[in-house]
């Protein structure tokens, strides 16, 4: 029994490690170069832009929040890439050679100011400009914080509802640059707690495979805690939420088993391929999870092929990416299909 229990424990680790290096796709680092994250200088003060009663106050750029969740990212960085990610309060530069990973709103939304610009003419979503009543512009929506009331003034309202800003951005040299920016403070607190949950990756699986992306999560605020948290809007272009949409659950489930089939034999077989699908099919039948709906061949190639066909993607794109998609899922883990 505690063998099993050790077991669970390694491949509920490994799951989480395979989704998050999905996410930051940091897959060529030569020696010498380092995954950067990076934070404001300690020593930049700014003033406060907001002041209620669940409100952290603090007159530098640099947060208790933004600390605590960069170190959370380094250690998880760590345990999927090794011994080759630095803290940085340097301020970032765009010939760096390292992968980059910028925490914080205000920070990061003034140094990827030409990306805001791009993102807005594209019609990505992106931060709003460093206003105190700063927001994220969605392509669906606009997402502020939501307070408990709006009967009394600022000052003595609490934050309910926060959000959380993810991207990821394809630099010169095959480098990335991704950004975690909450649009408060309980929207960064949340990161390091989505972040290292399982369910997190599963929920934004189809859009890790497409390239850059924009991810907005929306977090629920009780008194001083982050309380749950869900992802509320995607996009990496082409309508990625309409093509999503339009997966039925078998087809969903098919591709993440395929995906995830053909990591493991990647994995195993370093150098070797292109595996033929029935390759895959049989890793995926002999190592299937126990809830797994055991299609013959045929039908499970045919979900799958129309999968792609939806999300615009191939299968020389998915032998090359070596990024698993598991079964599209709700936030809690729930399958939305068989």
């Amino acid at each position: 029994m505690p063998g099993e229990v050790d077991r669970e424990r390694r491949d509920r680790a490994q799951r989480l490690y395979t989704g998050a290096k999905a996410l930051f796709a940091f897959r060529d680092i030569p020696e010498g170069i380092k995954i950067e994250i990076v934070l404001p200088n300690p020593e930049r003060t700014r003033e406060p832009t907001l002041d209620c009663k669940n409100y952290p106050l603090f007159k530098h750029e640099v947060s208790p929040d933004d600390m605590y969740s960069a170190i959370r990212v380094h250690s998880l960085l760590t345990a999927c890439y090794g011994e080759v990610v630095d803290l940085s309060f340097v301020d970032y530069h765009q010939d760096s050679e390292s992968h980059l990973v910028l925490i914080g709103a205000p920070y990061t939304n003034r140094l990827t100011a030409g990306a805001n610009y791009q993102l807005k003419t594209d019609g990505g979503i992106y931060f709003q400009d460093n206003e105190p009543d700063r927001e994220i512009v969605g392509r669906k929506d606009k997402y502020k914080i939501g307070f408990d009331r709006d009967d009394v003034p600022v000052k003595n309202r609490s934050i309910v509802r926060d959000y959380c800003y993810l991207s990821r951005r394809r630099l010169s040299g095959n480098r990335v640059e991704i950004i975690i920016a909450g649009l408060r403070a309980y929207g960064q607190k949340a990161s390091y707690s989505f972040l290292h949950e399982e369910s997190f990756y599963r929920c934004v699986a189809p859009v890790l495979e497409l390239g850059d992306f924009q991810i907005v999560v929306e977090v629920a605020v009780c008194n001083w805690s982050v309380h749950d948290w869900k992802v509320v809007e995607v996009n990496a272009g082409s309508n990625l939420e309409g093509r999503i949409a339009r997966l039925s659950p078998r087809q969903a489930a098919s591709l993440s088993q395929y995906n995830e089939a053909l990591t493991r034999l990647q994995k195993r077989n370093p150098g070797k391929g292109p595996f033929k699908d029935a390759e895959v099919y049989k890793e995926w039948r002999e190592n299937h999870d126990p809830g797994d709906n055991l299609l013959p061949q045929d039908t499970w190639l045919r979900y799958v092929r129309a999968a792609r066909k939806s999300l615009g993607t191939s299968r020389d794109a998915a032998l090359n990416s070596g990024a698993p998609v598991r079964s599209i899922r709700d936030h809690d883990g729930r399958r939305s299909g068989p």
